[in-house]
């Protein structure tokens, strides 16, 4: 456990601290909000959920405030492949049968974060993960998934 404790003591030091220095007074402090409204907790069955494969996850590259406000009163919405193209970099589909995409809300921590989704019988989990201090934006994502989504639970997180 010792040699662990160097990189504990790193992530414990709390960010106001004198070690932490930016030219930029809110990245040492990242006093900028660290959530938004489209989180949720998912429940405690997601602990048995099934990552889904990254080639089944595509960014929202265009149109992102339309697919922001398409997403205004739900969490997720069915999309055509033509549609599902217009907002993302790639007109190609994933390979593998019965897989239709949908628009699903997603908070980036960033611009560029990491994404992965989860499923859990018929629910999904979007989550993001970043490094750096900027404000958390709705940014929705394109899943193409084998079934129509009955819940969708989404998290954020990011780190100095």
């Amino acid at each position: 456990m010792l040699r662990y404790a160097p990189v504990l003591a790193i992530l414990l030091v709390p960010s106001g601290c004198a070690a932490l220095t930016s030219a930029d007074p809110e990245q040492a402090d990242c006093l900028i909000p660290a959530s938004h409204r489209w989180e949720n907790d998912p429940p405690p069955a997601f602990a048995d959920a099934v990552e889904i494969d990254r080639s089944q996850v595509r960014a929202v590259v265009r149109n992102v405030p339309d697919a922001v406000q398409a997403l205004a009163l739900r969490s997720a919405m069915p999309l055509s492949n033509a549609k599902a193209a217009r907002f993302t970099d790639t007109t190609h589909p994933p390979a593998g049968a019965g897989l239709r995409p949908y628009l699903i809300r997603a908070v980036y921590p960033n611009a560029k974060p990491v994404l992965s989704v989860s499923r859990y019988r018929r629910s999904v989990l979007v989550s993001a993960y970043a490094l750096g201090c900027a404000p958390f934006v709705g940014h929705p994502v394109v899943v193409f998934l084998p079934f129509t989504p009955n819940g969708v639970y989404v998290e954020a997180s990011a780190a100095l």
